[in-house]
């Protein structure tokens, strides 16, 4: 007999081929990358400090399913807080993160590492209370404990003002049916299943790469996460170029279609001139590397706040000069940051950030958690230029950035030139650099190099491209738009 888990049960719910899979066969996965490590971590880390706000409470955390219910049973005479209880009713199994006795029942206390309740923890719970109700329980109460994002550290965590514990309603209509249909696909073939928007939601799903390989190239899910990539395909239609001309659609989805058809960029020269016309030397290239923590990791933090321990700052004037930051030690960077910003920046002169709203929130931040340095970074941010300006909306685009205006997409569509040698590559590895680091998981010889190689390709890249910019607005050959 199968035990359907929570976790499969979830998985059933969004695709019955990723359920078929999850118990199946294994080896379709991918490996857990970095990243994805990062988050279980941090989930591993959250759970124990809600463990923490119930002391007296019992383990019931086992390998098997059949001894975590025993231990389980034998735990729920003891009435007090139980983790990771787990019961079965019919194929149906659970395991509730916190188990807490009260008033003659127990209430279901589901831990979540977001800011608040989301439709499918209520899902999540439900489930919960479903096989815990059937297998015997009195269930009173259901819970979310989640992060409150208001929260300042100073000092030790508070563990009462770090979390939040909010009562949701459940609803368990249809879980029974389900059950029996999910127990039904697991012992049949693997489940014949198109791609749909449920690949995406409410999570990514793991085997994506696998089910999407057959996706061409300029494909429609280029024009990005709208409703009108599946509304194409379901009429057959997979690739740009054979969308007709009557198809409606938004401004940026026909210059897409028109790059793909013609083969050429579409340039705006008009939006190119006005947007030189804006820079005054000399010229500051800019960018912050950030990281930021469930629990924040220092006083005056907030969780999930974005911590810039690194800057790349590449001056134009009459020479190109290159000045950089970066903190890899476990303590907070932001001060040292700002005196060495401060002594590096000139009085006048455009400051290029690419999203440059990033920036300038990072700045107006550190303006509240160091007054000193207040008048100063109010003094920069009006001279902040969003070089994204040039590209949000498609008025400078190559068919090569498949529907993104990022940096990492018009740098090498502008310049040819990209990242793909680099051993950190994009700001999510850049972040977990630094968390490795701060957490003593690896030296920082080993990632200093090539986190200043890669902050300093992002602002020099952004230059790169306002040089391009400059020969486009210069050249009198015709670009396919005029």
């Amino acid at each position: 007999m199968i035990l359907l888990s929570k976790s499969n049960y979830v998985k059933g719910l969004q695709c019955s081929k990723l359920l078929w899979y999850s118990i199946n066969d294994r080896s379709v996965f991918p490996s857990v990358n970095a990243a994805q490590q990062h988050l279980f971590d941090e989930g591993t880390l959250l759970g124990e400090l809600a463990r923490k706000m119930y002391p007296k409470g019992l383990d019931c955390s086992q390998r098997s399913n059949e001894d975590n219910i025993k231990i389980t049973k034998d735990n729920l005479k003891k009435k007090k807080p139980l983790f990771e209880a787990g019961l079965s009713f019919n194929d149906a199994y659970a395991r509730s993160d916190i188990l807490v006795p009260s008033k003659g029942g127990w209430d279901i206390v589901e831990v979540k590492s977001g800011t608040k309740v989301k439709d499918e923890h209520i899902v999540d719970v439900s489930y919960q209370y479903y096989v815990f109700s059937n297998a015997g329980l009195k269930i009173n109460n259901c819970y979310v404990m989640h992060i409150n994002n208001e929260y300042v550290r100073k000092g030790k965590i508070n563990l009462k003002k770090l979390f939040i514990i909010e009562k949701v309603d459940v609803n368990i209509e249809g879980i029974k049916e389900k059950v029996v249909e999910m127990n039904k696909v697991l012992i049949g073939k693997v489940p014949k299943i198109d791609i749909g928007p449920y690949c995406d939601a409410p999570y990514s799903c793991t085997l994506k790469e696998l089910c999407w390989k057959n996706i061409p190239s300029n494909s429609v899910f280029d024009l990005g996460g709208s409703q009108k990539c599946w509304e194409l395909y379901g009429q057959g239609i997979i690739l740009l170029k054979d969308i007709s001309s009557n198809v409606e659609l938004k401004p940026k989805m026909k210059i897409q279609i028109e790059t793909v058809k013609s083969g050429k960029p579409h340039i705006e020269k008009e939006v190119i001139k006005e947007f030189l016309k804006t820079l005054k030397y000399p010229l500051h290239y800019f960018d912050f590397e950030t990281f930021s923590s469930g629990v924040p990791m220092y006083n005056g933090l907030r969780p999930y706040q974005q911590v810039p321990f690194q800057y790349s700052l590449h001056i134009v004037d009459k020479t190109v000069i290159h000045y950089s930051y970066l903190c890899l030690e476990d303590k907070d960077p932001r001060e040292e940051l700002l005196l060495n910003l401060k002594k590096q920046i000139k009085p006048k002169g455009s400051i290029i950030a690419y999203n440059a709203a990033f920036e300038i929130s990072r700045l107006k931040e550190m303006a509240l958690a160091f007054p000193k340095y207040r008048k100063w970074i109010e003094s920069l941010i009006p001279r902040f230029v969003d070089l994204l300006d040039v590209f949000k909306n498609f008025q400078c685009y190559y068919s090569s950035q498949k529907g993104s205006a990022s940096l990492k997409k018009v740098l090498p569509a502008f310049t040819g030139k990209d990242y793909s040698d680099f051993v950190i590559g994009n700001g999510g590895d850049a972040t977990l650099a630094f968390l490795s680091v701060a957490k003593g998981l690896i030296d920082a010889s080993t990632v200093r190099a090539d986190l200043e190689r890669y902050c300093g390709q992002d602002t020099e890249g952004m230059k790169w491209i306002v040089d391009r910019l400059e020969e486009l607005n210069n050249s009198k050959i015709k670009v396919h738009n005029e």
